[in-house]
């Protein structure tokens, strides 16, 4: 708790002197609150090791039907959101998503927005069997947890909404999983996420012109 508090003040100050963002003691300490709880639930899970040390390369292996989708939501402490969600085929885009929100609550929700996106369009586009692949490790545990009611409690409660309906899709669809990668293999999503949030900016396409330059790091195409 008290690591987390400091960092959490750390960051506030630094919010303060290079963004002239307002400091919040009582955010601050709440923010700390859910981190610790996130924390709790990580640990008291560990991650399959099926899935352990995953490339952006192998991803869709996981899927007897070639498709997967990636997920990843952008946050801060403006109340500011992003999500995206990008999906392939046999390693072929699909399509992809990028969505602003304002008056968002905290990492976890939007994180839990971007992977119900992903659900949601998958269900659209009658995809039967997929692997969902998000870099909320808190996520996935909770997701997989015996009981979620209990598991809620560690994570923001006001992201209860999209959860359950995250939870009633996954249910509802037996041959689609949720599982757990590094940020590092996520990035071509998180760096949509973050345009998305940044720029208060909305796309959804089917080919790679828009965001292809995210493939070797440069960002320069994404329109703002």
């Amino acid at each position: 708790m008290f690591m987390i508090l400091a960092w959490g003040i750390w960051k506030a100050r630094c919010a303060f002197l290079f963004q002239n963002k307002t400091c919040d003691p009582e955010r601050t300490l709440a923010n700390a609150l859910v981190q610790v709880g996130s924390q709790k639930l990580i640990l008291s899970q560990p991650t399959p090791k099926e899935h352990a040390g995953l490339t952006a390369m192998n991803l869709a292996r996981f899927s007897a039907s070639g498709y997967c989708c990636q997920s990843d939501g952008s946050f801060d402490h403006n109340e500011n959101g992003g999500a995206a969600f990008v999906c392939k085929h046999d390693g072929i885009l699909i399509g992809y998503e990028l969505n602003p929100f304002v008056k968002a609550t905290s990492p976890f929700h939007m994180e839990t927005i971007a992977l119900l996106m992903a659900i949601q369009n998958a269900v659209n586009w009658r995809i039967e069997e997929c692997v969902f692949y998000t870099d909320s490790e808190t996520l996935v545990k909770l997701l997989a947890s015996d009981s979620y009611t209990q598991a809620l409690q560690a994570v923001d409660w006001r992201s209860y909404s999209e959860l359950m309906r995250v939870v009633l899709l996954l249910k509802s669809n037996a041959h689609y999983r949720c599982v757990f990668i590094p940020r590092e293999d996520n990035l071509v999503a998180h760096q949509l996420a973050n345009v998305a949030r940044s720029g208060q900016f909305y796309y959804k396409g089917y080919t790679y012109p828009l965001f292809s330059t995210f493939e070797s790091g440069c960002t320069s195409r994404i329109p703002r």
